[in-house]
Parts: structure tokens; sequence; C-alpha cells
């Protein structure tokens, strides 16, 4: 029998949950929501090499891809990023924010190419695309749409007290809430304006409306028809979104938003989740939820708090609310005695979760892919399948 917590609720809406594991940096909680009829939302963990190689460098890197107009690009994603980021990791010899933004370069052109193969099916889909690696001793994030990366973090230094003495003055602590990556969400004022500097566009034009009735994000990966005049000319598109005669392509870019900082004692846990969460719940009161309760299971009652506000909501509404989106989590707790190598522990197994399994509709992705797969040349030591979460272990 499943655990309750994979149990279809009334609503139909399928939940997953890791609710505790170990990374190369300490531990993390994992869950996910189904919201649409069609889940549009992955997300993903691995742990261990960040190269190709075994020599490293090691760390933990984590995807939360929110899929829109359909899931072929965040499965995409989600099967793809990470080996582009160990490409570009060993040939640049080291983890740094290039090697994110090459990877994300990569992940777009091979998107796009097998877009073109796959019209009109693969139009429209796209998805925002946020990124978390820690690796040596910082934390590296890139971010192309609306998800977010919340820090929850210590307001004053920690002094060294003894272990005794040193859990007697936590609670005293206070937490607060850092945002680690731009938001590009054309709701917000940041997305907003990263829109209207792209292409110098006024308030008031009907450019800028037209474009808005689109979209929902100032970046993303995929959205074909908003990047080339090629896609935008499709015979497949609609009159009223052809915008080639009316704004320089692309319309939106991939770029990532990019930022690393020296992880310091007084960072505890970083939340990676998609759009879905954040569209109710404000940043610190995500934070002041993990901070406050065990670390089993707390990625789920992130989601649970944020299906409660829902559905506070539409009692208050007079319609039901049936823009319902799916919700991805991962808290990614920080041992920053691990992080800085202080305690000598044995180097934990390769690790690799991802959410919703390996997809089994979407097209062939020959075009796409230059990485070769991923080998070890050993053996499985574990080997545990999660209802539609994998989790594969190597030694």
């Amino acid at each position: 029998m499943l655990p309750s917590c994979f149990k279809p609720p009334v609503d139909n809406s399928e939940q997953l949950e890791l609710d505790l594991g170990k990374h190369h940096c300490g531990e993390f909680s994992m869950a996910a929501i189904k919201g649409r009829v069609i889940v549009e939302d992955q997300s993903q963990l691995e742990s261990g090499t960040m190269g190709l190689n075994e020599e490293g460098p090691y760390g933990t890197f984590v995807g939360i891809y929110d899929g829109h107009s359909g899931p072929e690009a965040s499965r995409f994603a989600r099967d793809h990023l990470f080996q582009y980021v160990r490409e570009h990791t060993t040939n640049n010899g080291v983890m740094t924010l290039t090697v994110l933004q090459r990877a994300f370069t990569t992940l777009e052109e091979n998107f796009l190419a097998l877009a073109s193969t796959n019209l009109p099916q693969m139009l429209f889909t796209g998805t925002s695309c946020l990124v978390g690696v820690i690796c040596g001793g910082q934390v590296y994030i890139a971010n192309a749409g609306s998800s977010r990366a919340i820090l929850g973090q210590l307001t004053r230094p920690i002094p060294h007290f003894p272990a005794v003495l040193d859990r007697l003055a936590r609670p005293e602590r206070h937490i607060q809430a850092s945002n680690l990556i731009s938001n590009h969400d054309i709701s917000l004022p940041d997305g907003d304006k990263d829109l209207q500097d792209m292409h110098q566009m006024n308030l008031h034009t009907n450019e800028y409306h037209l474009v808005k009735t689109f979209i929902r994000t100032s970046r993303s990966i995929g959205d074909s028809y908003l990047k080339t005049s090629e896609f935008n000319n499709c015979p497949h598109l609609p009159e009223r979104q052809k915008l080639k005669d009316r704004l320089e392509f692309p319309i939106i870019c991939h770029r990532p938003d990019i930022n690393s900082r020296v992880i310091e004692k007084g960072d505890k846990f970083i939340i990676f989740a998609s759009h879905g969460l954040w569209r109710q719940l404000e940043e610190i009161k995500a934070v002041q939820i993990v901070n406050s309760s065990p670390r089993k299971g707390v990625a789920k009652k992130l989601i649970k708090a944020a299906l409660k506000r829902a559905a506070y909501q539409n009692l208050s509404s007079s319609e039901e609310n049936r823009d319902r989106d799916d919700i991805s989590v991962i808290v990614l707790f920080l041992d920053y005695e691990k992080i800085n190598g202080r305690i000598s522990s044995p180097r934990l197994p390769t690790l690799t979760v991802k959410s919703y399994g390996a997809s089994t509709s979407q097209p062939r992705t020959d075009v796409a892919s230059t990485s070769q797969p991923r080998t070890t040349g050993a053996s499985f030591s574990k080997s545990k399948t999660w209802p539609r979460f994998s989790r594969r272990y190597e030694t």
C-alpha cells in the first residue's frame, strides 16, 4: 500500500514526495503536486561530480522547470540540462557562472532545433528554468523565468558556542528571507521592466500590451514563435500572434540572470520552487515555515500551506478558480561544515532524483542531444523507485 502522501486527494491532484534525503552538502526535502490536466512542472536534484569524470568538482545541482503551453520544454530541460552543465564544467575546468550561461544557451539551441522538426506541436511550449549549484563553498544560481530561489539566513553572526549552549541559543536567532536571483514574471515590477528594457517599449504602446497577452515571463527556454522570425512566420500560427513586422526578435530571450555568493555559516537552507508556490506564499512566510518545522517532509508542508491559501481564496471568490498551477519544491539544507570541508566524511554515492520519471511521449531528441549517456562503469549499490519520483544511487 502506498504511503498516505501518495494517495490521490479528493480533487484528484497527484502528490509526490521524497520526505528527506542526503546530498553532497547536507540534506534535502522534495515534493510536487499536479494542478493541471497534463503535468507541466518538472524538477530534479543531482549530487556527485559536476563534471564528466570522477575527479570532480563535486557538488549538488538543483533544477526547477515550470513549463507552460505543454510539457515538452520542461521535460527536455529535466532530461538534458544537467548533462550540458557537466560538459561545460569539464571544458572549463571548474564550476563558474559562465558554465551555467553556456549550458542554458546549449539547451535553448537544441530545443529550438527539436521544435523545428515537431511543428506545430512544439511551437508554443516553453519553460521557466531555475538552476542552483552548490560547489566549492559557493552557490551558483541561474534563472530564466518566474521560479525563485530563496535563502533562509540567520540575521546575526553565530558565536562559537559549545554544542549544548549553541542549541539553547538557537531559538533566539531570527531568520530572514533573501531572494538570490531576479524574477522575470511580467506581472511583477522586475519582470515588467525587463521586458520594457529589452525592446525599449513604452507602457502605453499597442505592441507592449499585445506581447503581454501572449507571455507570462520575459525570459524562458522554448516559446519558439517568440524567438525567431522564421518560427513566427509559421503557417500554423494565428495571424494576431505574428509579430515579425512590429518587433525585433527575439521578443523574449533565453539568457538567464546569474548570481553567486560564498556560503556563510548563517546560511541555513535554500527553497527552490516554481511559480505555483510563490503565487500563494510570501517569501518570508515560506522561510518561517521551513525554519520552524522538522526537516522531514517540509517540502510537502510548504505545498500544503500554499494549497490552504488557495482554498481560502476560492471560498471568498464568486467563481471557482480554474487557473490551477502545478507546484514543485526542493528545500536544500546547507551543512556549512561539510561545504567547507571541516567535517571529514565518506563521499556519498552519486544521487539522481527526477520528478514524474522519464518521459514516454516526448518526440525523439537525437537532433538536439550532443551528449553521451552518463556512465561510471560502476554497479548500482541501491535502487529504489518512488511513485513517479525516480531516485537512483551510484557508487
